[in-house]
């Protein structure tokens, strides 16, 4: 069919996390809970920032075996764009200053090239001798200061990984891994 949708743009001429009234800004619902999980749950109706189709999404967390579960879902009426993500920042210092000392690994040997407006050209770009080289735990503080800004690209995962990046604060010995 050639309809056209006319999506709210809330970052230039682009649209980012859902719109002027995305998806953080709204209000989910429980829609189950226990001692270790809570279920939210969402309801776009069709139209919705300009998107096509009533989504339903849910997004659960879950504690178990000292370790943090996110899983989210979501299905559409109608045939749209959906790529729903937990955007958590992680300071795993006792004294919450910034990440600086932190130290990151990335499963990745690749990641995707920017345009001006900060979005992804889809050309590849190896990691190898570049400050997007966390391949080899590397302290964040370091590479920061190397590229002259923070990182909002898109890297792309290896194949077949289970470990996708780990975290650690050599402070706390506090780590984070991402599977």
């Amino acid at each position: 069919r050639n309809t056209i949708y006319k999506l709210s743009k809330n970052e230039g001429k682009n649209i980012l996390h859902g719109g002027k009234k995305g998806f953080d800004s709204k209000i989910w619902s429980v829609k189950n809970s226990s001692k270790n999980h809570v279920t939210y749950k969402y309801i776009s109706p069709d139209g919705e920032e300009g998107f096509p189709g009533e989504l339903t999404s849910l997004c659960t967390f879950l504690l178990k075996d000292s370790c943090l579960h996110i899983s989210i879902c979501a299905v559409s009426s109608k045939i749209t764009h959906v790529n729903i993500v937990n955007h958590a920042y992680w300071n795993l210092d006792k004294r919450k200053k910034n990440i600086f000392g932190h130290n990151l690994f990335i499963n990745s040997d690749y990641f995707l090239e920017n345009d001006k407006d900060n979005i992804p050209t889809g050309k590849k770009v190896s990691v190898k001798n570049t400050q997007f080289d966390f391949r080899n735990l590397a302290n964040i503080g370091d590479k920061i200061k190397k590229k002259g800004s923070g990182f909002d690209e898109n890297f792309i995962i290896r194949k077949n990984s289970n470990l996708i990046a780990k975290l650690i604060s050599p402070k706390s010995k506090i780590q984070l891994s991402i599977f």
